[in-house]
């Protein structure tokens, strides 16, 4: 039997709910547990929402239901990886779906652990930060997605479908902020395929707002955002001209694995 012990934030909350004392089967290999014992795996997540905090309190209440599986095997990493993968995607689906009916405000970053068999799983996506600390000191064990950190898929997805941003934004990142006086000079630039930067002549088609601005001190996308992945944000648009942000954004996660001890 697989049961999931919510901790932190509604903890105590969560376990009056009937959906949270259901119990799941789950048949392991033998160097994990005994087929039909009981396995208990702990949950933490964070959620930072943003724009409000519907979309943060509904996969607060949500995604871990979303990560129990009823009747799988789970023999190695990849099936309990793959279900934190899942299970992220679909509580971003139900978030859309839910929205339809009820009114769920804004978006949120999220991360996850999970401590299962003897190893933590850590599923990030957005800019919150799992760390480690030991005695022997400390370590991170997420990243952050950004417009920053994941700039080439974002124009990846420009090039691919340049209807997202249409004849308002650049995809191209330039070194420097352009003005009408840098026509037909020359600055450094990148593209979705390029880790290294190019020279160009300035024409009028880069003095638009670029897909990645580095207007402040924390780069946005679309002037708009400063993650590239989590949930919700389904209604997002730019404020001048009414781009849908969303298409950029993604809901899956990145999911690391180590031993409990690490």
């Amino acid at each position: 039997m697989l049961t999931l012990v919510q901790q932190g934030h509604d903890a105590e909350e969560a376990k009056e709910l009937e959906h949270c004392q259901t119990p799941y089967v789950v048949t392991t290999s033998s160097s994990c547990t005994t087929s039909g014992t009981r396995v208990e795996a702990a949950f933490f997540a964070i959620f930072d929402g943003h724009a409000g905090s519907g979309a943060a309190l509904v996969a607060s209440r949500c995604l871990h239901e979303h990560i129990k599986m009823d009747s799988v095997s789970i023999r190695c990493d990849e099936l309990v990886v793959g279900a934190l993968e899942a299970a992220f995607v679909d509580m971003d689906s139900q978030i859309a779906e839910d929205k339809q009916t009820w009114r769920i405000t804004g978006g949120c970053a999220a991360i996850a652990v999970l401590v299962f068999l003897g190893k933590l799983y850590v599923a990030n996506a957005g800019d919150c930060r799992a760390v480690l600390v030991t005695d022997e000191g400390s370590r991170a064990l997420s990243s952050d997605f950004t417009p920053a950190t994941e700039r080439k898929r974002l124009q990846t997805l420009a090039y691919q479908n340049p209807e997202l941003i249409g004849n308002c934004f650049s995809r191209l990142e330039y070194s420097r902020a352009l003005s009408k006086k840098d026509l037909k000079t020359k600055v450094l630039f990148r593209d979705w395929f390029m880790d290294g930067w190019a020279a160009k002549t300035v024409k009028e088609c880069d003095l638009k707002p670029p897909l990645i601005s580095d207007c402040s001190r924390k780069r946005r996308l679309l002037n708009t955002i400063g993650v590239s992945r989590g949930f919700g944000d389904h209604h997002l648009f730019t404020v001048d001209d009414h781009l849908p942000i969303k298409p950029f954004l993604s809901s899956v996660p990145e999911v690391s694995v180590g031993s409990s001890s690490w």
